[in-house]
């Protein structure tokens, strides 16, 4: 599966992709950064925790993505692909569809906000994934989901 924002067609364009370097404490955060053609880093496996609750598993590193509910400022509740094993709520995300549409929302279990992506910053946290809305209200907060 690729994950992408819904504002593809305006920027940031791309898909959401698990960064490797660790630049600036940036460490397989969630991003929206890359241009079309997906890599492994930009595509996600779907793992089923039950109850309509999905854990996703980025298929570069083989991790799960997690929601930093510990960090603090700039980092709080940014999403990292770095856990090894879903161990709570903070691995789980509910999936949410408009009726009738492809637009997607991701539900963060762990502190119950929906991810959105974060276009105002800049630096290492550019395009950021970060579980912080409580509720949809722009296109920041809608994804696409694609199926390989």
């Amino acid at each position: 599966m690729r994950w992408s924002p819904a504002a593809a067609r305006a920027p940031p364009a791309g898909a959401v992709a698990a960064g490797a370097s660790d630049e600036g404490g940036s460490n397989e955060m969630l991003r929206a950064r890359s241009a079309d053609n997906a890599g492994s880093w930009e595509q996600y496996r779907l793992r089923y925790q039950g109850s309509d609750v999905w854990a996703l598993q980025n298929v570069n590193n083989g991790r799960y993505v997690t929601v930093e509910r510990e960090a603090s400022e700039e980092n709080a509740n940014v999403l990292r692909a770095r856990a090894s094993s879903v161990e709570g709520s903070w691995q789980e995300f509910q999936l949410r569809c408009y009726s009738g549409t492809t637009t997607w929302m991701l539900y963060a279990v762990a502190n119950s906000r929906y991810v959105a992506v974060e276009r105002e910053f800049t630096g290492y946290n550019a395009n950021a994934q970060r579980a912080r809305s409580a509720s949809v209200g722009g296109s920041w907060e809608e994804f696409g989901l694609y199926l390989h």
